[in-house]
């Protein structure tokens, strides 16, 4: 890893605004993923559960992607 990286995110006030920043990025995408079913026709009641299960799916995993840097870095996993 780099060492900016771990020098940044060693930082518990960083490693928090970045955390706070991926929630934010994560509502975003979710209503966007959301949107884009809409668009495409998936809001329909047969497809409204999936489409709706598959924007919170998209966000989630980008959310848990993204934290888990601070999170290594601040555990000690990152060195």
């Amino acid at each position: 890893m780099g060492h900016n990286f771990i020098v940044g995110f060693q930082n518990p006030w960083v490693s928090l605004f970045y955390v706070v920043a991926m929630v934010l990025l994560a509502l975003h995408l979710r209503h966007g993923v959301w949107s884009m079913c809409q668009t495409l026709g998936l809001a329909h009641p047969r497809y409204r559960r999936w489409a709706y299960a598959a924007a919170w799916a998209v966000a989630l995993i980008v959310l848990i992607g993204n934290v888990s840097f601070p999170v290594a870095v601040q555990t000690g996993l990152l060195k």
